[in-house]
């Protein structure tokens, strides 16, 4: 593993059980805590001189801090963990951190985040089947995002995190050539 993925981790993990304990967390601010470390990224990528104000170690901490303080209002439920990363210089890692802290705050929750490969867009109750087969393999409630990939040629592919399953035509027909040249 990556250092800057185990750092990730462990500030992730701090700050979920952090915002548990002290604030009694609901899912709507963990979604929150997520939405407004999007935001913040989103800013730092769009803005590469913002970006690399923050993630140089030789400018001053205190200049950070000015600049962050004026973002305290845009970001009320996550100032204190920005400010924590300035001090500690560790803003380069808030990409992984927002990965992180998202897979914990999922897992929380008991659902679990796919991306469904199709073909072509599936009708309502195509997706609601699949979804229900998806829940009941992987024992968890799927939150589902569609993304279109003409070359499976039909079926699915579900991805998620650390899994995935594979109906598409493409691979059946890989199975069969398999089949028919052994």
């Amino acid at each position: 593993m990556r250092l800057n993925q185990q750092v990730a981790r462990r500030y992730a993990q701090s700050l979920f059980q952090l915002s548990h304990e002290t604030e009694g967390e609901t899912p709507i601010k963990a979604q929150q805590v997520v939405l407004e470390l999007k935001i913040f990224e989103s800013a730092l990528k769009s803005d590469k001189e913002l970006s690399s104000f923050f993630v140089n170690p030789s400018l001053r901490k205190e200049e950070k801090m000015e600049v962050l303080k004026a973002l305290e209002s845009k970001l009320p439920s996550t100032f204190r963990f920005l400010k924590l990363l300035v001090e500690a210089d560790r803003m380069g890692c808030l990409a992984e951190i927002i990965e992180e802290y998202s897979k914990a705050v999922e897992e929380a929750s008991g659902e679990m985040s796919i991306i469904l490969e199709c073909a072509k867009e599936p009708s309502e109750k195509v997706l609601e089947d699949i979804k229900i087969l998806l829940e009941a393999q992987w024992k968890r409630k799927a939150n589902i995002q569609i993304k279109s990939n003409p070359a499976i040629l039909g079926g699915f592919i579900a991805k998620a995190p650390g899994r995935t399953f594979d109906a598409s035509v493409r691979s059946q027909l890989r199975a069969l050539e398999k089949q028919i040249l052994a």
